[in-house]
């Protein structure tokens, strides 16, 4: 189980580090701090552990953030 984490943790960043090489990073950055949603999910569904107000605002605000971006990106692009 360990090298199946570390082998999926490898993997993972060589695709961040590909996405970095392709877009521009102000574009990408927002979407690496998504690990505290599956943080959460994983949270909940292996220790049962449940989140408070805090978290879910937290982790609702990263979600709207790069969702903003990626909208304000793409109006950007087609101004261009």
């Amino acid at each position: 189980m360990l090298a199946a984490t570390g082998l999926l943790l490898a993997t993972a960043h060589y695709l961040f580090i590909e996405a970095f090489r392709l877009a521009q990073a102000a574009v990408i950055a927002p979407f690496k701090f998504t690990n505290l949603v599956w943080a959460v999910i994983i949270g909940f569904v292996v220790w049962g552990d449940l989140p408070d107000v805090w978290v879910i605002t937290g982790a609702a605000l990263v979600v709207a953030s790069g969702l903003y971006i990626l909208h304000r990106e793409a109006v950007r692009r087609r101004v261009r």
